[in-house]
């Protein structure tokens, strides 16, 4: 059995030094590449979400221009990326970042409708991976993922992935390493189990795996729990007519429905005892047995199942039979909830919206309050309830605005996750400084609060006192 996108356990102890970690990743062929996102256009949600490298890069420019760009100037180890974005709220130059120890340094140059961090207007202030950076309602977030040092990073934007089936989407390079691995596993016959949540889109991916299969037949998905008790076996591989009571008529069973297709048995956690046996027989011999019928029937289907959690496998009642999950399960792929896909939203926006008949002459727009709210909430319910709540936003847009109103919308769960990026806080002018002073001071002494202290000139109690005011923690710099 094989699981995506795991590699190889972390080590026990942290590296002594920073430099330690470098050369172990080094030597181990990793890399860590950081990027830009531009996750939503709210002027523009059709145009869906965009990613763009930052190997090299130390500043940032970002203002208006006639289409979405980004080019880089200078030489390498000094270089400058000019993002355009054909926003109206936009400025000509809107926004400058300049590469800090922690992130980025943002400096508002004037802009005439202003630089929002997690939602407050800010005229400069540290962008860290969790925060949200709204420049001219476009949502920007900065941050860096592992990668094989040998595989060069690259742009990536939504147009580029249209071709792609909806599941196979994604601008996230660690999620798009494990759906290289099921892209090529499609023509395959190895049987294939999703595990996840529900609304992460087990089924649309499954859908995606048939449609990259080349196999003739149809995609078949049966939800398992819905099966009934006595009659599954029947359900599952048909039956002839007057096998049982309320037999009127030949049925060829979802298992023959699909024949030189795919059939999906959703949920199959859910499947009992008695049909579990009857599916392992016909997964080895490739024949299903109609109820009521001595002579089996040869079937050429591709098997693929998901259950909502890991399954309780073993012997024993209401343990799911560990031959039958070691047919089912060739390759496990754990599906990623969104609130870990964040930078995907704008790409799924697009998508969803274009799924729903959208197009641009509708002039469909997102307001900032939406927006924003759309990239802080953890969907409890995935990408299920973000197309639940795109369908009642539009179905009440004004003039093609979509809005935040809580009459339509709730983006308040009790299942926020820590991370959510807290409100920004404004810094004074002199605020900032001092705090790019102590980012300093507190990166070279790797986290060591007492070593800052003293190559700032100050006492150890005092410096935990200002870095309180101004929102750093010490554990931040020793990572």
């Amino acid at each position: 059995m094989t699981t995506a996108g795991k590699g190889a356990p972390p080590p026990h102890g942290l590296p002594e030094t920073v430099e330690d970690s470098l050369r172990d990743r080094a030597g181990a062929g990793m890399a860590t590449r950081p990027y830009l996102f531009v996750v939503l256009e709210g002027a523009r949600p059709l145009a869906g979400g965009a990613r763009f490298s930052l190997e090299g890069v130390d500043e940032i420019h970002i203002g208006r221009g006639e289409e979405r760009t980004a080019t880089i100037d200078g030489a390498k180890g000094a270089r400058r990326m000019t993002l355009s974005l054909p926003s109206p709220s936009l400025s000509r130059l809107h926004a400058l970042l300049r590469r800090a120890p922690l992130g980025w340094y943002l400096e508002d140059p004037g802009s005439r409708n202003g630089s929002y961090l997690n939602g407050q207007r800010v005229e400069r202030g540290l962008v860290g991976a969790e925060d949200i950076l709204e420049l001219g309602h476009a949502f920007i977030t900065l941050r860096a993922f592992d990668g094989r040092a040998d595989e060069p990073a690259r742009d990536l934007v939504s147009s580029d992935l249209e071709r792609e089936p909806l599941g196979f989407r994604t601008l996230l390079p660690t999620l798009a390493g494990g759906l290289s691995d099921l892209r090529r596993l499609a023509r395959a016959t190895v049987g294939l189990l999703f595990i996840g949540e529900t609304g992460t889109g087990k089924e649309v991916l499954a859908r995606a795996i048939h449609e990259q299969s080349g196999r003739p037949g149809p995609f078949i998905a049966v939800n398992c729990n819905t099966l009934t008790d006595g009659l599954a076996e029947s359900q599952l591989f048909g039956h002839v007519k007057g096998a049982f009571s309320g037999a009127i008529a030949d049925s060829p069973g979802f298992v023959r429905a699909a024949d030189k297709g795919t059939l999906l048995l959703d949920e199959v956690g859910d499947l009992g005892a008695s049909a579990q046996g009857a599916l392992l027989r016909v997964l080895q011999e490739r024949e299903v047995v109609p109820v009521g019928r001595a002579h089996p029937t040869p079937i050429d289907v591709r098997f693929l199942a998901t259950s909502p959690r890991a399954l309780d496998v073993g012997v024993g009642r209401d343990r799911f039979r560990s031959d039958l999950f070691g047919r089912l399960s060739g390759f496990v792929y754990p599906m990623t909830p969104l609130r870990e896909r964040r930078e995907d939203i704008g790409l799924l926006i697009a998508a969803l919206l274009s799924k729903a008949g959208v197009v641009e002459g509708d002039g469909p727009r997102i307001a900032p309050d939406l927006g924003l709210g759309l990239l802080r909430h953890s969907w409890p319910l995935n990408v299920r309830e973000l197309q639940q709540l795109l369908t009642r936003t539009w179905l009440f847009a004004q003039e093609g605005l979509m809005s935040g109103d809580p009459r339509f919308v709730s983006l308040t769960d009790a299942n926020a996750p820590a991370s959510a990026a807290p409100p920004a806080r404004a810094l004074s002018t002199e605020d900032q400084e001092l705090q790019q002073r102590l980012v300093g001071a507190l990166t070279a002494a790797r986290g060591n609060v007492t070593e800052a202290a003293r190559a700032l000139g100050t006492g150890r109690v005092q410096l935990h006192r200002v870095m309180k005011r101004l929102g750093l923690d010490a554990e931040r710099f020793r990572q």
